[in-house]
């Protein structure tokens, strides 16, 4: 049953490899995803198929975190499985994204243009009906699109070439991450390995194709000198993770006060010369990454139209539900009025679950004593949480791997504590990986939103204010 799904995967995948022989992607099993099917017939067994593959991802992550006899068979076969899986999930086409290929032709165009101001549309001939992808207004750092520009030239210009490449190199990172929190982190040999052979990584990151695991390694990184107190590598670390995908300037904050409790009067001088020597280095780093591509600030617009998407969160579910009333009552400019008051809404709810963490990183400026490593690494991962779950405005499936790779920074106890949302996020997220497949979404995105809200926001935020008062114990963070 664990073989089972990716065999599947791949058998079917073969029908778009096949364009690199014949220009008809969909030449093989046309009921696959993206080959929409022509019959009545062919319909039934798609979904049958797609049923039967995303049903056995979803049972498998469940049993894999909630049933310990289903735990030790797994582990009892972990050898063959850490080899077989990762390599399956590597040779399934990312039959539902078209991610990849915005990848390929964002490296391709950085050759020669600025993808960042550039706007060139291509077709993806993979993807079937074919699927128009524009290069202009990226929004990744340049860091990202520098490599992607290595490895689409090392590509020649093949989409295929440049998706295995991509792909093997995901595979490197997320072996290397694994390996690093399993070799330095509290995480257990058995939390690493579920980790490393949950569905939900091996879709989202090798099948897929989403790089999530580079700016998370650089996170990693950055607390591992943390936590060796050489500071001076901690900001380049960082730094390189934000010209990457910007999120690590969200935990940025935390580390400046992890090593603001460093401060003593014996230590502030060599800790000051590395701050300023570690910010030299990201200055370095900033401007060499930029320096191809950058203009003006406008460059970032792309971002901040990013930031207005509202799908599959709290803030676009309530925005629909009370969409109705608010134009029946307000009129032409409800829009305004409705996102105002839910943005409000929804700060002062951030503002209740962050208190004691406001209080906490107020004491701790004033005492630096008092911020301890596992009580920063705490905070970091629950407003970090809380922004992912509460404020921002758009969520996909694997923006769930985000705060469960980072709660394996946490000593053994606070991640106990944070193993419920670990657990929901996993099973929920991949039965809305399986969903999407479906194609539900494409006609019923209002109320796929609201049940996607319903499903994954509205439990990890009930756990969210369970936990709102919660601090690892004082024993714990002394002794970590």
């Amino acid at each position: 049953m664990t073989l089972a799904p990716w065999v599947l995967t791949v058998f079917f995948s073969m029908s778009h490899y096949v364009v690199l022989i014949d220009t008809k992607p969909c030449a093989l099993f046309n009921f696959w995803p993206y080959c929409f099917p022509s019959t009545t017939l062919q319909t039934i067994l798609r979904n049958m198929l797609l049923t039967v593959v995303f049903g056995l991802f979803v049972v498998q992550t469940w049993w894999l975190y909630s049933k310990d006899y289903y735990q030790e068979w797994f582990f009892s076969k972990k050898k063959f499985l850490i080899y077989i899986l990762p390599c399956l999930a590597l040779f399934s086409f990312p039959f539902t994204s078209a991610d990849t290929f915005f990848y390929f032709r964002v490296g391709d165009a950085a050759q020669t243009v600025n993808p960042y101001i550039t706007e060139r549309i291509t077709t993806n001939p993979f993807l079937f009906p074919h699927v128009e992808s524009s290069v202009a207004g990226v929004m990744y750092g340049p860091i990202t699109v520098q490599l992607m520009a290595r490895i689409a030239q090392l590509a020649h210009g093949s989409y295929a070439v440049f998706l295995l490449l991509w792909k093997f190199f995901l595979l490197a990172s997320s072996i290397f991450i694994i390996w690093m929190l399993f070799r330095h982190t509290a995480s257990s040999r058995h939390n690493s390995l579920m980790l490393a052979l949950s569905p939900l990584l091996l879709w989202e990151w090798l099948a897929v194709g989403h790089f999530d695991v580079l700016w998370l390694l650089t996170v990693l990184l950055a607390y591992l000198f943390a936590k060796r107190n050489q500071w001076i590598w901690v900001w380049p670390m960082l730094t390189i993770g934000i010209w990457l995908k910007f999120l690590p300037i969200l935990l940025a904050p935390w580390f400046f006060l992890w090593w603001w409790s460093k401060l003593t009067k014996a230590t502030w001088k060599r800790l000051t010369f590395e701050l300023g020597v570690g910010g030299v280095i990201s200055g370095v780093i900033t401007f060499l990454s930029w320096a191809p591509y950058w203009t003006d600030w406008s460059i970032f617009s792309t971002i901040s139209m990013q930031s207005k998407w509202a799908v599959h969160t709290v803030f676009a579910s309530i925005y629909y539900l009370l969409k109705p009333l608010a134009e029946l009552a307000i009129g032409g400019n409800y829009h305004w009025w409705l996102t105002r008051a839910l943005h409000a809404a929804l700060f002062v709810f951030v503002v209740y679950l962050l208190w004691p963490q406001v209080k906490f990183v107020f004491h701790s400026l004033r005492h630096p004593s008092l911020a301890k490593k596992e009580l920063i690494l705490w905070s970091m991962l629950y407003t970090f949480s809380v922004f992912l779950f509460v404020w921002q405005k758009s969520f996909w499936p694997w923006y769930a791997l985000w705060p469960i790779v980072l709660s394996q920074l946490l000593s053994k106890q606070a991640q106990e504590r944070f193993f419920p949302i670990t657990v929901w996020l996993f099973a929920s997220s991949m039965v809305m990986t399986g969903v999407y497949q479906f194609g539900f979404h494409q006609g019923f995105l209002i109320p796929f939103t609201i049940i996607s809200m319903l499903a994954i926001q509205v439990p990890v935020m009930y756990h969210l204010i369970t936990l709102r008062s919660y601090f690892p114990s004082h024993e714990t963070a002394t002794n970590t």
